[in-house]
């Protein structure tokens, strides 16, 4: 299976970890149901996020909630969306460890951000131009094959070559 890049646990028992190709925030035990309603995996995969809204975490908890095109955010400030499935929150008890923690969200911030603008760039697209000589060897080989008669084949020649 996939390699985890980042795995981050938070007290009502989500864990939130990130993949080179998606998110899931693991929804665990009966205090973590409680809280937000939620059990098992659920899954958000870059191309369907629209945006990721980012507050670290320090003297109050921090937060990371995915949006998606269509979908409805929550209104009225930060502890608003808590209840918000598809917000993960974070933090810690004391300054020292918030602040720690915050170098590390900051980093998974950041990876977030860039695999979720890299999968709503335009696909490179390569444009494969045939030369007259490629298109007569493929007539050359229907012609070996039986496919088309030596008349077909001198016809076509022609018209490639513009004769």
């Amino acid at each position: 299976m996939d390699n985890c890049i980042f795995e981050i646990k938070n007290p009502m028992n989500q864990i939130l970890r990130v993949y080179d190709d998606r998110v899931e925030i693991t929804q665990q035990g009966l205090r973590g149901a409680m809280v937000s309603g939620l059990a098992g995996v659920k899954t958000y995969y870059y191309a369907s996020i629209s945006t990721i809204q980012f507050k670290n975490c320090g003297w109050t908890n921090g937060f990371i909630e995915f949006t998606f095109a269509g979908g409805t955010d929550s209104r009225g400030g930060a502890w608003s969306g808590a209840n918000n499935d598809n917000r993960f929150i974070f933090g810690k008890p004391t300054i020292k460890a918030a602040k720690a923690l915050a170098v590390e969200m900051e980093k998974v911030n950041d990876f977030l951000q860039k695999k979720v603008k890299e999968s709503h760039m335009p696909k490179e697209t390569v444009i494969v131009q045939r030369t007259a000589a490629d298109e007569i060897m493929q007539y050359k080989a229907l012609l070996d094959a039986g496919a088309i008669t030596q008349e077909e084949f001198e016809a076509k020649k022609k018209q490639l070559l513009n004769l």
